[in-house]
């Protein structure tokens, strides 16, 4: 009998939606992949359970599409440019090898992006709630159990992606509160803070899409739980980039979304959220003075670091400005530094800002591609009035602070799907026809 492909599209889009917080996966250590007899996890060739879904997602969309025998000038302009970006990056790098493996990752986040552009409509909006509320509630779970053993909790929760780990293990994420110290949560995510920028991003999705289910009670009061949980897990893991990120733009989207949302009573639980939101802000309110308080004493140490990992990256711009040092390889030279050698927090790292990731690893040309994307997308969201242009300012100012939107598995993929989101007919979308 044979197989209708075409089926099979959305149901394995959710289930590799379901399972994209997770991180289990096999890890290859090729001799590219240490430096100094040290294993670098950023240089380690890993295939994840999202990869093998990702790949027969690819493969089933590949069977069900239709060609017209016409192949259109600008598309093909734009694959050329792409192989030969890439190859250029490549052929300069310090390390083909490891160059080589995170261009194939863009080739697959750019399919992921074009098959989340495909599919993600109106209709598909329910079921995508119903797994980000999932994700949420397993992950909250995961980061409550860990902060009450202060380590991982091990069992069934590795076969999700959990490491082991524990607060006296080497390099660990802690904070130092009223003179005591704790451990941060990770849950499956390789750091608390990648733990809640992938929040931040999934909240104000959820939260923008309050205008396509207003006249739902059921998805209306799910969008509010979602948004709070969300919330929560940013709290518990105490990031302060993305606590602040993300309160600006959910004010932000508040007032910019849309009138008409509105008279159709999507207030009408908005008081219970904004009092349990400030509930839990004032809980936390102890807890969060110290942790940004610490950014003028303690934390000193942690702001030198990445200022010398962006010194470093201007320093390996100015060496290859054209074609960058090689996707993937400033963990490399960065782990090769004489300066680097006593501090085990730097060892590997790369920088802490996408854009000087970006500008060191694929220069001039990669650069300016990467604006030029940012640049139709903005104007595209713009020209809508989106309001999940606010999505993506949160996303250009997360990216000033951490490089994990990019270096990270469950972060590239939802970064993949959400400028899938804004190249969607969801942009374009009437929410009043829909309840």
């Amino acid at each position: 009998m044979a197989v209708n492909f075409l089926k099979l599209i959305i149901p394995l889009f959710y289930l590799w939606f379901l399972f994209l917080p997770t991180q289990l996966g096999m890890h290859f250590w090729p001799p590219f992949a240490y430096v100094r007899g040290l294993r670098i996890d950023y240089l380690s060739p890993t295939v994840y359970l999202t990869d093998i879904l990702a790949a027969a997602l690819i493969i089933v969309c590949l069977f069900t599409v239709k060609s017209s025998g016409k192949i259109k000038i600008t598309n093909l302009i734009a694959v050329l440019i792409f192989f030969a970006t890439a190859g250029l990056n490549i052929y300069s790098s310090r390390s083909p090898q490891v160059s080589l493996y995170k261009w194939l990752k863009v080739l697959e986040l750019t399919f992921i992006f074009i098959i989340s552009r495909k599919i993600l409509n109106i209709k598909n909006i329910k079921p995508l709630i119903a797994i980000f509320f999932i994700q949420s509630i397993v992950i909250l779970i995961s980061a409550l159990g860990q902060i009450y053993r202060q380590s991982a909790l091990g069992g069934f929760w590795y076969w999700l992606g959990e490491r082991s780990f524990n607060i006296a293990t080497p390099g660990i994420a802690t904070a130092v509160i009223n003179g005591y110290l704790y451990f941060r949560p990770y849950s499956f995510f390789s750091h608390p803070n990648q733990m809640a920028g992938y929040f931040l991003i999934s909240g104000l999705i959820i939260f923008s899409w309050q205008e396509f289910v207003f006249k739902n009670e059921v998805f209306r009061k799910l969008i509010y739980i979602e948004v709070l949980i969300s919330f929560l897990i940013i709290l518990l893991s105490l990031s302060r980039s993305a606590l602040a990120v993300f309160v600006c733009s959910i004010v932000a989207l508040h007032i910019l979304n849309h009138p008409g949302v509105f008279r159709y009573g999507l207030r009408r639980n908005y008081g219970a959220a904004v009092i349990a939101a400030l509930a839990m802000f004032t809980f936390f309110l102890p807890t969060l003075y110290f942790r940004f308080g610490a950014l003028f004493s303690s934390d000193k140490y942690t702001i030198l670091n990445r200022r010398l990992l962006n010194q470093e990256a201007i320093k390996y711009f100015y060496h290859s400005p054209l074609a960058g040092i090689g996707l993937g390889n400033f963990s490399i030279l960065s782990a090769d530094q004489q300066f680097l050698g006593n501090s085990f927090y730097l060892i590997g790292q790369p920088v802490h800002n996408i854009f000087l990731l970006l500008l060191a690893e694929t220069g001039i040309i990669g650069m300016t591609a990467f604006f030029y994307i940012l640049f139709l997308t903005a104007k595209r969201l713009w020209r809508f009035h989106s309001p999940q242009l606010i999505i993506f300012l949160a996303i250009f100012f997360l990216g000033l602070f951490d490089h994990y939107l990019f270096t990270l598995q469950q972060t590239q993929m939802l970064l993949a799907f959400t400028f899938g989101l804004f190249w969607s007919r969801l942009v374009i979308a009437k929410p009043a026809t829909y309840n």
